[in-house]
């Protein structure tokens, strides 16, 4: 327990030094005093008070954690941290973006993205804010007396295509990418953003049908946090160094993918045959979608070989079906859904 409390402890000094290199990266031209505000908050709602000592190092006070921490609140740590990372490299590209920084942002770069990829992204916030609406209005409501069958699937499934759409907006009206200053590539940071949001909501839904145990939901959460982490670090590195980060998260996805087809499938067959039958869909959907997406990094984050067109398409076709279908399968279960929400 004591090394994991030092762990943490290193984690937040290295993060704040982390901010301290941007600050020099960017020559003071993006503030990041609000971020320091929000990560420290956070670390304080996750794990208690967080201390600066003497020689200007960040500690927690470790007596006050005691050994209770449980499964939820081990969860919520991981998710502050995998959520403030993601923030922090996105408070990067924020100063990459910034036309004042000359060293980051050449002026020679310009947008690769032409007025048929302007149009996909346009198409695909509606093919994922349609079935949002959809599934909203499929969500049981409360009556005049305040009672309501359970829905807590209904919801995350709602969740998953709103943040997606969100996202797709963003990049539709022409915001939420930076270019590359090693390659000009158009680089939608956007993607990692709702891909942090929307995939541990997924699985949240998989683990629900097939009845996954605590300790399973923490660790699938965990390392597919880590996993859009690594790519997103990646997608800036120059280089063969990006492929160690690429290759980084693949074993991060390894898990995920074994445990969709193997483990969590046996634990569904205990289930009644209808949310086998559900699980066994949207299982194989994530599991083939997803595998395609590292096959699409390598192509255009990688090794820049696909035009910006060509990695929309591929991007939305792959979020399409990986969201809006994988929601369709559920919501319209709705013996499977009801089991689930009731034992939920």
């Amino acid at each position: 327990m004591r090394f994991g409390y030092d762990l943490v402890t290193h984690v937040i000094n290295v993060r704040f030094q982390f901010i301290a290199c941007i600050r020099s990266l960017t020559n003071n031209t993006v503030s990041i005093g609000h971020v320091n505000f929000y990560l420290n908050l956070l670390l304080q709602f996750c794990i208690g008070p967080v201390k600066r000592s003497h020689n200007g190092e960040f500690k927690i006070d470790l007596p006050k954690l005691g050994f209770s921490l449980g499964w939820s609140r081990i969860l919520r740590l991981v998710i502050n941290f995998g959520i403030t990372t993601l923030l922090l490299g996105l408070c990067l590209a924020f100063a990459a973006a910034d036309p004042h920084n000359k060293a980051i942002v050449p002026d020679e770069c310009e947008s690769e993205l032409s007025d048929h990829g302007n149009k996909a992204l346009m198409l695909a916030f509606l093919g994922l804010f349609v079935p949002t609406c959809y599934f909203a209005y499929q969500t049981p409501r409360a009556d005049k007396d305040g009672n309501c069958e359970p829905r807590y699937y209904h919801i995350v499934t709602t969740g998953i295509t709103l943040i997606a759409s969100l996202a797709y907006l963003v990049m539709a009206t022409g915001h939420g990418y930076y270019f590359r200053p090693f390659d000009c590539r158009q680089f939608f940071y956007t993607r990692y953003v709702d891909w942090a949001f929307t995939t541990p909501l997924m699985l949240i839904d998989l683990l629900g049908f097939s009845g996954a145990t605590a300790d399973t939901q923490f660790f699938l959460i965990g390392v597919d946090f880590l996993m859009i982490i690594a790519g997103l670090i990646g997608s800036f590195v120059e280089g063969d160094e990006k492929y160690a980060f690429f290759g980084f998260g693949m074993l991060m996805f390894a898990p995920i993918i074994y445990y969709l087809l193997v483990d969590l499938k046996e634990a569904a067959k205990s289930k009644s045959q209808a949310v086998q039958d559900v699980y066994n869909k949207i299982s194989m959907l994530t599991a083939i979608t997803w595998a395609c997406y590292p096959v699409v990094w390598l192509f255009a984050e990688g090794s820049n070989k696909l035009t910006a067109d060509t990695e929309v398409y591929a991007y939305t076709l792959l979020d399409l079906l990986a969201k809006s279908v994988f929601g369709f399968f559920i919501i319209n279960a709705r013996a499977a859904l009801s089991e689930v929400n009731n034992r939920k």
